[in-house]
């Protein structure tokens, strides 16, 4: 069999290393989409981690400010903060998508941590006064003793729910051709929004959380298998920051899924209370 060398003068050989066999290249390359890959979930998982102990903190850190000072000034910094992470939230995805595609591989790949690292302060930040908020709802009731039960189902059920849409994100074939079907289901969720706004209605408005849940759903396996794809087909010249974009993608499909099932979770606590 002829041996194959790469040119010294490209980057096909990789430095010093000779291809004897053209397989063997792609099985490098095989190799850098999987490293690329398992890098966009190690930065999801750092993201979520970071969200959790923000917004475990959190509620401890409104509740000293109310030991020191009054409830009413904890009020207003919890209001004050979350009005910051909601106003930080929106510019900062405009700018992940621009940082992602541009062409300063130095400066991009400093820009696009700092402006994740913030966003999972951000989050965590809206969860933990959402977390502060549900148990001061819950606090005459019995489900407020069972919040830790709660969180407990709703992490094991959004990361459940999560693994199977990136499982059928990994296999299912031609996914792309359910990006109109999403937009016409979130088109339609919104009409029907605009309508409980003005004349409220309980199986209405299940149905309208549904159809939402279901489209974060399928559109988390979309990310999945996008990323997927391009991770196997594209030459990436800056993988670190693109694997951080990515990874956002991800821990934002994450935290959407853990919001509706707590609030489904939430909800089935209180109906059996009852």
């Amino acid at each position: 069999m002829q041996e194959y060398r790469a040119d010294p003068s490209s980057n096909m050989g990789h430095g010093p290393y000779s291809v004897k066999d053209p397989r063997s290249q792609a099985e490098v390359e095989k190799q850098k989409s999987l490293f690329s890959l398992a890098k966009v979930y190690l930065w999801a998982g750092l993201g979520l981690l970071l969200t959790g102990v923000v917004a475990g903190l959190f509620p401890d850190f409104l509740l000293w400010i109310a030991s020191v000072s009054s409830v009413h000034t904890a009020s207003v910094t919890s209001t004050v903060l979350v009005v910051l992470a909601l106003l930080y939230l929106l510019p900062a995805s405009i700018a992940m998508s621009l940082l992602a595609s541009s062409s300063r591989k130095v400066d991009k790949a400093t820009g696009i941590t700092v402006v994740y690292l913030l966003d999972t302060v951000a989050y965590g930040i809206l969860f933990g006064s959402l977390m502060f908020r549900v148990v001061l709802a819950l606090e005459q009731t019995a489900v407020a003793s069972q919040i830790g039960q709660i969180l407990g189902i709703t992490f094991g059920v959004s990361g459940a729910l999560f693994l199977l849409m990136s499982l059928v994100g990994t296999f299912a074939k031609h996914l792309n051709a359910v990006a109109s079907v999403l937009l016409f289901a979130l088109f339609g969720a919104s009409i029907l929004s605009l309508v409980l706004f003005f004349f409220y209605n309980e199986p209405l408005f299940w149905i309208t959380m549904s159809i939402f849940f279901a489209v974060v759903l399928l559109a988390t396996a979309l990310d999945v298998h996008n990323i997927n794809r391009m991770m196997q087909h594209t030459a990436f010249q800056n993988r670190n920051s693109l694997a951080i974009f990515f990874a956002y993608c991800l821990y934002s499909d994450f935290l959407t899924i853990f919001y509706y099932v707590f609030y489904f979770v939430v909800f089935l606590f209180a109906s059996n209370r009852k």
